[in-house]
């Protein structure tokens, strides 16, 4: 998210703090937890994202990453490793062009206060990104708006659970 969301990485002495330490989020993504998102798109069906945490130790964990379509059918699952500071870094958003605070969003989940980043890119694009302070990791909701202001993608957090083999 944050290279992304405005090349973070080149920018380090200008980023905004970031939701969580790596060790929150460690600390929150034991082997098992599985987070579910519905993704939507403009230009295809809205399918599920499943993210499950595996093999996880003090310095990362393995990911196994899949998609579920409405007609049930499953991609094979990708498997990658990141460290959590590498997961920490992903919410890393560049302060100049970035405005954040909390507000109350409603998700499948729930009602949630919110860390909200708004950032708007050099070519207009503009990613909003919520993040719930009780659930150190991902964001529970994030979107990209295209220069027109039309919704490039919207992912939403269904579930957030652990399930062990």
């Amino acid at each position: 998210m944050g290279p992304e969301a405005g090349h973070a990485e080149d920018m380090t002495d200008t980023v905004l703090p970031t939701p969580f330490t790596a060790e929150q989020i460690r600390g929150n993504c034991p082997a098992g937890r599985t987070v579910r998102t519905l993704v939507e798109t403009p230009d295809e069906p809205p399918f599920h994202q499943v993210e499950r945490f595996d093999e996880v130790d003090a310095h990362g964990a393995h990911l196994e990453i899949w998609t579920e379509k409405a007609d049930g059918t499953r991609t094979p699952a990708e498997r990658s490793h990141a460290t959590w500071e590498e997961l920490r870094a992903h919410a890393e958003f560049p302060a100049d062009s970035t405005e954040h605070g909390r507000v109350m969003l409603t998700t499948p989940l729930g009602e949630l206060l919110c860390t909200r980043y708004t950032v708007t890119r050099p070519d207009g694009r503009v990613s909003t990104f919520w993040f719930d302070p009780g659930r150190p990791g991902m964001p529970v909701a994030y979107e990209h708006l295209g220069a027109d202001g039309e919704p490039e993608v919207s992912v939403t957090m269904i579930s957030d659970e652990v399930v062990l083999d």
